[in-house]
């Protein structure tokens, strides 16, 4: 039942949307009243004895769902059960109770016939025509196979998002030999999905439901979805924190949003956003995070923690970020320094005044530039890989990056796991 609705104000305007909603029948624990020294109230049973019984908790009273809608058409003589609300609950029920002699009136009697009429109610066109009535089924057909498609086409889009894979190809016409990720995908479960099939055959060409547009749409109606998911999980939980981070990609700059909380006892960060930015300035960012924390509906009064990099358009006390929020009302906050990135800092700081922890990862990258610059090298060592039999592990290099800051690891891993494999390879060619 929709929360929002009560009997006592809702506007019956709108007879066909009222109709199939039907009685407003809340389920709770129901107030007590005192009528002459008994503590009474409404009863839940009470709903199974009258079909048409209503409850307002607004007004703690019953309304006739019938008379509610249709008593002014049928010249209704009495407003309790329409207007006012009944709820004298001592005299509500037995064979001379209120509810009881309401439903034997003559004017809910007329409603009751209205309300069943409009219910069996089949359009006119429908009742005169054999032809009008098979149209009609047709369409009610069509729309409910158009629906069952749609549903099939929104799990092709569900499914490459998760799989984080692109969706269209560089030749997307009929006489391709490669349409691309989702025309594919549906192609394929046409084959065994009948009513897939039968609508790629017949659709008309009008219907761009495959095309890049709707495509878009849809991973928007998702993303929109999953935002709201978010939006209630941190509302629940109240208290939340932010991370933030900027990049430059390809002469444009974006700053990623992500929310830290605690929603039913388990920590979740979840992304709500990254977001290009036309300025870099902690007050640019500060704009750009509190618009799309304004989107989601979720006070900066509630932020109880920041976790951004060092750069001084974040962490600065002045124009920084984390001090715009503050002068913005989040108040609650603490900010933070990244831990990883803190961490990775005193990390190659102390490893830039050890001379031996210099040399072995200059060495590890030159080793690198040699066997990334030469197939023909690349393959001697594949086949010394083989030869000394090393199948598990690491074994490939990768290039030292300053933001990937596990790197300089993995490629610690590979080269302590390929030694042997390596001093071959490099003694044999000098």
């Amino acid at each position: 039942m929709d929360s929002a609705r009560d009997p006592a104000s809702e506007s019956t305007a709108d007879v066909e949307r009222i109709m199939s909603l039907g009685p407003v029948r809340p389920k709770l624990d129901f107030p007590r009243t005192t009528f002459g020294g008994k503590s009474l109230r409404f009863q839940e049973r009470w709903y199974s004895l009258f079909d048409w019984l209503e409850y307002s908790v607004e007004k703690d009273a019953t309304f006739c769902f019938c008379c509610r809608i249709f008593g002014n058409q049928v010249g209704c003589s009495g407003t309790v059960f329409v207007k006012q609300g009944f709820r004298n609950w001592k005299k509500a029920v037995g064979n001379e109770g209120k509810l009881e002699k309401h439903s034997k009136s003559r004017m809910h009697q007329l409603s009751r016939e209205r309300a069943i009429c409009r219910k069996t109610y089949v359009p006119i066109n429908a009742q005169l025509s054999a032809v009008a009535a098979e149209d009609l089924s047709r369409r009610q057909q069509e729309k409910k196979e158009n629906r069952e498609v749609a549903e099939v086409i929104f799990d092709v889009v569900r499914h490459i998002i998760l799989q984080n894979e692109a969706f269209g190809g560089h030749d997307e016409k009929d006489s391709s030999l490669n349409q691309g990720k989702f025309l594919a995908e549906i192609k394929f479960l046409a084959k065994y999905h009948p009513p897939l099939q039968k609508w790629l055959d017949t659709y008309p060409g009008n219907v761009l439901w495959l095309s890049p547009d709707i495509q878009n749409e849809m991973i928007e109606i998702l993303a929109n979805h999953i935002l709201d998911i978010i939006k209630m999980q941190v509302k629940e939980s109240k208290y939340y924190s932010v991370e933030c981070d900027e990049v430059t990609s390809h002469k444009h700059s974006y700053m990623s949003i992500v929310l830290r909380y605690v929603f039913n006892n388990i920590i979740y960060e979840r992304m709500i956003g990254l977001k290009e930015v036309v300025s870099l300035t902690g007050k640019s960012l500060w704009g750009v995070l509190v618009q799309e924390l304004g989107k989601l509906q979720i006070p900066l009064c509630n932020m109880v923690g920041k976790g951004f990099d060092g750069a001084s358009n974040m962490s600065g006390k002045e124009k920084g970020m984390q001090q715009q929020l503050t002068d913005a009302g989040a108040t609650l906050f603490l900010y933070f320094h990244c831990f990883a990135h803190c961490l990775n800092l005193v990390l190659e700081k102390c490893a830039e005044t050890l001379q031996p922890v210099k040399d072995v990862f200059s060495t590890i990258g030159a080793i690198y530039k040699v066997m990334e610059g030469s197939p023909q090298r690349n393959a001697v060592y594949e086949r010394k890989l083989e030869l000394f039999s090393i199948k598990d592990g690491r074994t490939a290099l990768r290039a030292f990056s300053d933001t990937r800051w596990t790197a300089k690891e993995d490629n610690l891993n590979a080269t302590i796991n390929t030694l042997p494999c390596s001093i071959d390879c490099h003694s044999r060619r000098a």
